[in-house]
């Protein structure tokens, strides 16, 4: 599923720009399979490398990039789903990201010595759980400090991978 797209308006583009027009029409693709109950891992599985690497990251970032409270969250529920974590790290080590891939496998480690949920069965993470456990909260606002940190350079990172590799994610006009 290739994104139509003159090789000019790549360049015009900054790199959250250029990453949104490429990850735009796939979760558009994705919520509609999903609505249909559609096979969502047959779409997964039938996207480039480079779309699935984008495409889990992108999914994760636009949850997880709002606060403490979100990161921690949607960390739990990636975990606790079969294959969204290690997608989300794989994808994270394709584009070479080793600071944002140390900073996933430190919030794993963290959550799996706290005993986190590795399913959705019984998922009862919430996000009142940092106000009732200050080690929790502490550990989280770190976390989401580094997190801050490290995504400018992901997505400049994603969005020169982009530039490099156009044949994994664009059909250029």
């Amino acid at each position: 599923m290739l994104i139509s797209m003159k090789r000019v308006e790549v360049d015009l583009l900054d790199d959250m720009s250029l990453q949104s027009a490429c990850f735009g029409p796939l979760i558009q693709a994705y919520k509609e399979i999903r609505t249909r109950g559609d096979d969502e891992i047959k779409f997964y599985n039938e996207l480039t490398n480079g779309q699935q690497a984008l495409f889990m990251f992108r999914a994760f970032y636009e949850h997880a990039r709002k606060s403490a409270e979100d990161l921690y969250w949607w960390s739990a529920y990636f975990m606790a789903q079969t294959g969204r974590w290690p997608s989300l790290k794989r994808g994270l080590s394709y584009f070479e990201d080793v600071v944002a891939v140390t900073l996933i496998e430190d919030i794993e480690r963290f959550l799996k010595e706290r005993n986190h949920p590795r399913s959705l069965e019984n998922f009862d993470v919430t996000i009142q759980d940092l106000e009732n456990d200050s080690e929790l909260l502490s550990s989280f606002e770190i976390f989401y400090a580094r997190y801050q940190a490290v995504t400018p350079i992901t997505i400049k990172r994603i969005g020169q991978y982009i530039r490099e590799h156009a044949d994994e994610f664009l059909a250029l006009l």
